[in-house]
């Protein structure tokens, strides 16, 4: 129904997008996923799903179904994989970089199945498109800086606005919005120059 009604917009695709963020993907209601991501971005929906390795993707969708779902998307590996198949996917994805052995230049892997294994907590790789892979910090939402700040905040009171909408009422503005900071010394006009200054008017009106 989304792609059906982005197609008969002017530019082709949803606006506002469509974004579908499917948690937990192989335990919900099974969904075409494979078909949806093969054509979903030029269409303007985002689809973020997430899923426990190849193995689930597989047992889900079938062999072709994961492969066109591997394919077909961005990846962010996060901490805790040990699915072997996977492992070697993700290095296999990163490609390999020349290194020196001895005295003989040798192709390793860029990103080394052990090392995808172990990435440490709040860590992800990101594999975007043709961009080189690369390992990020995350933070949950509720452990950054605007969230916590956000949570000291003082609630509004509700009380007062529920008492106004009422009465039909106009609601009280809070007092950081009405108080005036002091405005002493900045109104005032320049102090008086010394006299003998070029420009400067003396007492009887002359210029110096």
């Amino acid at each position: 129904m989304a792609s059906l009604s982005g197609s008969r917009r002017a530019a082709g695709k949803l606006d506002p997008p469509l974004l579908l963020a499917l948690d937990e993907a192989r335990q919900i209601v099974r969904v075409p996923l494979e078909v949806w991501l093969a054509d979903s971005a030029g269409k303007g929906i985002t689809i973020v799903a997430v899923a426990h390795g190849l193995g689930q993707l597989r047992e889900g969708w079938g062999a072709d179904g994961a492969a066109t779902i591997w394919d077909t998307t961005n990846k962010i590996i996060m901490p805790g994989v040990t699915d072997s198949d996977c492992l070697e996917a993700v290095s296999g994805v990163c490609g390999t970089v020349a290194a020196t052995e001895g005295e003989r230049r040798v192709q390793v892997p860029a990103v080394p199945p052990a090392f995808v294994r172990r990435l440490p907590r709040r860590r992800a790789l990101i594999l975007e498109g043709d961009l080189a892979p690369v390992v990020v910090k995350v933070r949950p939402a509720w452990a950054r800086l605007v969230a916590r700040l956000r949570l000291q905040a003082a609630p509004p009171d509700l009380d007062v606005a529920l008492d106004a909408a009422a009465w039909d009422t106009e609601i009280p503005a809070p007092g950081w919005a009405t108080s005036t900071p002091g405005l002493t010394g900045v109104l005032a006009g320049p102090a008086a120059a010394p006299g003998g200054l070029p420009g400067h008017q003396d007492g009887e009106g002359t210029t110096a």
